[in-house]
């Protein structure tokens, strides 16, 4: 059964949804760009059912939320990687044993740069890496590259980044769409947030998935480069009832019968 959890953080609001195993340590989740946390509720059931608690968090824009992109209203990386914070520290409130920071793609970037200052005591991300065009070759690239210079001057012209008419991500801030574009193109994150990469020596377990066009192993692998102070673990979900591509990016987190007993280990690889 899911609990939902209230909080607040700088005038904004949200809800943790809540997988609870007693005397377990809990796994939180911060979801894909576009992706509300309730997508996450099949796997949580089941990472309960194996003993593992664990939780999704929604970041602004999406779900239980109440920040909404449009003119005038805005947010990037420094609002999400807040709340996750204030998720963080809300829920150990509600835990007594480890607590697991969690993410997958563009929330497992907010997780690894939260974490630092969370009171989290490990990360464990999912089909995520850095989004710098040098993790990619051939179509992807080409794609990310035309992406990189398009959305900043859409979202200049909607007031915010239009997703839903793109067909990529939902309707997101304008400058957290800036701010990713600026990371393809250069491979760092602007200004502090950089350095709370640099800053981490929590141990990072990071998972690619095979098939993933989003992010292949190689560009996983980069990870142990944008956190060099921590001890990195790598792990792959070798395969899946799902096609590649874009569904071995999604998939993996509605699949948890392929899924869950695999990643509940992956939670304590380095131990």
């Amino acid at each position: 059964m899911v609990e939902k959890i209230k909080i607040s953080s700088a005038g904004r609001s949200t809800e943790i949804r809540h997988f609870p195993v007693e005397g377990a340590p809990t796994w939180l989740m911060v979801p894909a760009l576009g992706v509300e946390a309730r997508y996450y509720d099949r796997l949580g059931a089941a990472m309960a059912a194996l003993g593992v608690g664990f939780a999704a968090v929604d970041t602004p824009g999406h779900g239980a939320h109440n920040l909404r992109a449009k003119r005038g209203v805005d947010y990037g990386y420094h609002e999400v990687v807040e709340d996750v914070r204030a998720a963080a520290v809300e829920l150990r409130k509600h835990i007594d044993a480890d607590l697991i920071l969690g993410g997958h793609s563009l929330g497992g970037q907010a997780a690894l740069i939260a974490a630092n200052e969370a009171p989290v005591d490990r990360v464990c991300v999912v089909a995520c890496c850095i989004p710098w065009i040098e993790n990619w070759d051939g179509p992807v690239r080409r794609q990310t590259a035309l992406a990189s210079h398009a959305f900043p001057v859409l979202s200049k012209a909607f007031g915010y980044y239009p997703g839903h008419w793109v067909k990529f991500a939902g309707r997101e801030g304008r400058q957290l769409m800036t701010e990713w574009a600026g990371v393809v193109k250069t491979g760092l994150y602007p200004g502090e947030l950089q350095n709370e990469l640099l800053k981490l020596e929590k141990p990072v377990t990071a998972v690619d998935v095979v098939g993933d066009m989003w992010a292949p192993a190689r560009a996983v692998d980069q990870l142990k480069d944008v956190v060099p102070a921590a001890s990195l673990t790598r792990k792959t979900i070798e395969d899946g009832p799902w096609k590649p591509g874009i569904e071995a990016h999604f998939k993996w987190a509605t699949k948890p019968d392929h899924t869950a007993a695999f990643l509940a280990q992956c939670l304590f690889s380095d131990n």
